[in-house]
């Protein structure tokens, strides 16, 4: 397969015309992309429960007591119980230390670390819900995601686009070498960029007002790779 590389200054294009040795078939090939903004719908935020106490079952039933008080205030803000889920449970012991070094080794107490993660379908309520678990006992927000709930509508939009821009760019590639651009024969996705928005947040940082909190936009992204056929010249 021979391969004439070409290169035009002040676009971001990729493309080769190639030459098939096999059935000589002369074609152009180009990488292209595209992204379509779309306002989040969705958000899934992530609040930690952190408790202390001289033994484990004391720390432990500490953290189960702020846990359930949590639970029911984002039970009255609307959250079901369905859209909560455990992440992360952890019972560390903790250990007294000076100059680096350990004192004894037995532990001066435990710490409990108890983290949830929760889907937030009304966007409108992210700061209410965060608030709310605040105020119940949660002590750490872990991040905050902001999420496009049709997302692959949102791909396949951009996909669309993609394959405007490839099309075009062959046109042109094609018109600047003299040739006639033909039909197309393959086509391939080389992978989606969603990017979602992430925040993280301690709460000490919140306690004193309402938490304003606002997605922005979100960009879903599609890359393409086409090839298209060279037209042999019309004879004259």
């Amino acid at each position: 397969m021979k391969y004439f590389t070409m290169v035009i200054l002040g676009m971001l294009v990729c493309a080769q015309i190639v030459i098939a040795d096999d059935e000589m078939i002369p074609t152009i090939e180009v990488s292209a992309s595209a992204s379509v903004s779309k306002e989040p719908d969705q958000a899934v935020v992530q609040l930690s429960v952190e408790t202390f106490a001289k033994t484990a079952i004391d720390a432990t039933q500490e953290n189960a007591g702020k846990m359930s008080q949590m639970s029911k205030q984002l039970k009255a803000l609307g959250i079901d119980p369905a859209q909560i889920r455990t992440t992360h449970f952890q019972v560390d012991p903790q250990y007294d230390y000076k100059d680096g070094r350990q004192k004894d080794p037995r532990p001066i107490g435990y710490r409990v670390h108890n983290t949830v993660e929760v889907d937030i379908l009304d966007i409108k309520k992210v700061g209410q819900v965060i608030d709310g678990a605040i105020d119940a006992g949660a002590n750490r927000v872990m991040g905050l995601t902001f999420e496009v709930r049709d997302s692959e509508g949102a791909y396949q939009m951009a996909l669309v686009k993609a394959m405007e821009n490839a099309k075009n760019q062959a046109k042109a590639i094609a018109m600047g070498a003299g040739v006639d651009l033909g039909n197309l024969l393959w086509v391939s996705t080389t992978g989606r960029a969603p990017a979602p928005v992430y925040k993280t947040m301690r709460a000490e940082a919140m306690m004193s007002a309402d938490t304003p909190i606002s997605g922005g936009e979100l960009s879903v992204g599609a890359n393409i790779r086409v090839r298209y056929r060279i037209n042999p010249p019309k004879m004259k």
